[in-house]
């Protein structure tokens, strides 16, 4: 599992867990929120298994200001 980052291109930012990131891009990808705004930029911040994210992700999201 991986802990991510999607910044869309007006900046706005957001984090999540994916098992399978390449899937969970594709369901992005055709969401309200990146269908009119496309996704400029993928990082992984995190890569464990996925209890290790679970724990982490809440940290990730202060550390990028990503909570709104």
């Amino acid at each position: 599992a991986v802990i991510y980052k999607i910044t869309r291109e007006d900046g706005l930012s957001y984090i999540g867990i994916a098992s399978n990131l390449k899937k969970r891009l594709s369901g992005h990808r055709r969401s309200f929120r990146f269908t009119q705004l496309k996704i400029s930029t993928v990082e992984v911040l995190f890569d464990g298994d996925y209890e290790e994210c679970e724990a982490l992700e809440e940290s990730f999201i202060t550390q990028y200001d990503t909570a709104a």
